[in-house]
């Protein structure tokens, strides 16, 4: 699966499971490293980074993540939608941050 047709399916399931989502289209005009999906869940903030395959993130893209942890968000990095089930099932259990 391509990471285009990856990134849709996991706003798709967003969606469908009540949150609002943004993809986001990398360009001049903003900072590097944004996340793919930038997201609000239940009053959290996600940002999903996608990888497919043996693709992993930038040290920039890492950067990013960590901040938007260190700020009270969940800042992921994913390979597969079932880590976004386990993500929004983790937040539906209490907000647990594990």
């Amino acid at each position: 699966m391509s990471e285009s047709a990856l990134v849709a399916k996991i706003k798709t399931y967003l969606k469908e499971r009540g949150a609002y989502v943004e993809k986001i289209w990398g360009g001049g005009f903003q900072s590097a490293g944004i996340p793919d999906l930038i997201a609000c869940y239940r009053g959290y903030f996600l940002g999903i980074e996608v990888k497919v395959g043996n693709n992993k993130p930038s040290d920039i893209q890492k950067a990013k993540i960590k901040l938007i942890n260190k700020a009270g968000g969940y800042g992921v990095v994913v390979w597969s939608l079932n880590e976004v089930k386990h993500l929004l099932d983790l937040i539906d259990n209490e907000g647990s941050r594990e």
